[in-house]
């Protein structure tokens, strides 16, 4: 959990959705990149409840959930990226992108709160 984007897919189901419409953590900064490398978010609330509408399945509850630590501070987030410890930031060119963009941020030491997730149950 610790080393995934919140904003991104990476391991999350169909019927989960961040309520964070940022990169890690909130972080603006690094956003475009970790949407670039993550597969194209397919769990908008509104288009999953369309589908499964579509396939005979109806609204049958869901919650919210916080992605405990997974809120970081960009320096921690730069030095994760640093280390090659997040997947989506493998490519050289993109992790110093990505490093420079943390760095410009504010308040380096400042761990961004954790990101809230909602889960989403449809029945036939």
């Amino acid at each position: 959990m610790g080393d995934r984007p919140p904003g991104g897919s990476g391991g999350r189901g169909p019927g989960v959705e961040s309520e964070d419409a940022t990169g890690p953590s909130g972080h603006r900064g690094a956003a475009p990149r970790g949407r670039r490398h993550a597969p194209r978010v397919t769990d908008d609330a509104d288009r999953l409840t369309r589908q499964a509408a579509a396939l005979g399945l109806h609204p049958a509850g869901g919650t919210a959930f916080t992605g405990t630590g997974q809120g970081r501070s960009p320096r921690a987030w730069r030095e994760a990226v640093e280390r090659g410890r997040i997947p989506w930031c493998a490519d050289p060119a993109d992790a110093a992108a990505t490093v420079r963009a943390l760095a410009a941020l504010p308040e380096q030491a400042a761990s961004r709160p954790d990101p809230r997730y909602r889960l989403l149950s449809f029945r036939a």
